[in-house]
């Protein structure tokens, strides 16, 4: 009978493979945006002015609010407008009516607009994932080495590299070969530093066991690599 391995590379060469790992992913948290616009008297104390802002934030949604830009202005009045970028990360159920949460808080010379939400992770738990799925990827390219080493005896293999899509001397090559990790990931047209994808790398997004019960947001992340498998020298 023909070994059907017959075509693999003599035992001094490499077989050079192009590994996918996904995980679906829902997220627990939104990220909530919206602008304070308030005016501040000049005899009002800027102490009373600030606890007002941070008043009205809680009432809004109960969070740690943070700011990431004041702007002030002095109008032609006794008035200064004070316009304040406010963030929250909370939990994603608190993604409900914004706008009139927003409304009911705002009073005469403070007001709450433009209130949004997005469904990006925290940079921490991103990177946990990433790890996560590169752990797991390093555990398929072992599998693999382990099959191709049960299918033909006497023939040893082993993982000796595996580079992930990112890196640099895999973005470097302009070879066929070593760029098919490296162009399955550039399609997803995101940051390097950043694997998470959705709807790329030809996956099937008609996936019947994707999305989130209970109005959930999943997003898949994945990373792809080359991996190496060396043979070692009788």
């Amino acid at each position: 009978m023909t070994d059907p391995l017959s075509w693999l590379p003599p035992p001094d060469d490499e077989i050079v493979l192009s590994l996918v790992e996904q995980k679906m992913v829902t997220h627990e948290t939104v990220r909530i945006t919206v602008q304070v616009v308030a005016q501040r008297a000049t005899n009002a104390s800027e102490d009373e002015m600030r606890f007002k802002i941070k008043d009205a934030l809680q009432r809004f949604i109960n969070a740690d609010w943070r700011f990431t830009n004041v702007a002030r202005q002095r109008g032609q009045t006794r008035f200064e407008q004070i316009t304040v970028q406010a963030l929250a990360r909370v939990p994603e159920r608190e993604n409900v009516q914004l706008n009139e949460r927003a409304d009911n808080v705002s009073e005469q010379g403070l007001e709450l607009i433009s209130p949004t939400a997005t469904y990006s992770l925290p940079f921490d738990k991103v990177q946990e994932i990433n790890r996560d799925l590169r752990l797991a990827l390093a555990k398929q390219a072992q599998a693999e080495c382990d099959a191709y080493n049960a299918q033909k005896p006497g023939r040893t293999y082993r993982v000796g590299l595996i580079e992930f899509a990112d890196t640099p001397r895999l973005n470097a090559g302009q070879t066929a070969q070593n760029l098919r990790a490296g162009n399955a990931y550039r399609n997803s047209a995101i940051s390097p530093s950043v694997y998470a994808v959705a709807q790329t790398a030809g996956l099937d997004e008609d996936e019947p066991d994707e999305g989130a019960p209970d109005l959930g947001v999943t997003e898949r992340f994945w990373v792809a690599a080359q991996v190496t498998l060396k043979a070692d020298r009788p």
